[in-house]
């Protein structure tokens, strides 16, 4: 294979969230092990890509990019609060 042409295998997050499909944004795993609680973390994938959702109606801070994992406002040591 070519170092430069993409893989076949190649898995794209998604960045819409699984709750109410607004487009979120991508962070760090160092983000989500910040800001949750320890049986939260017990949870964590790191191999997994993790998107922030803004939408302060819902009830999902974060999740996985590939939607298995979701973090909800109760397991986040921080509020989810807006503007």
């Amino acid at each position: 294979m070519n170092c430069c042409t993409a893989s076949n295998n190649t898995k794209v997050a998604k960045t819409e969230c699984p709750s109410c499909v607004e487009k979120g944004k991508t962070v760090q795993l160092i983000t989500i092990k910040s800001l949750h609680k320890a049986s939260a973390l017990e949870l964590t994938e790191p191999e997994n890509s993790y998107v922030f959702c803004s939408n302060a109606a819902c009830s999902i801070v974060y999740f996985s990019g590939n939607h298995s994992q979701t973090f909800l406002v109760r397991t986040s040591w921080v509020p989810k609060v807006f503007g």
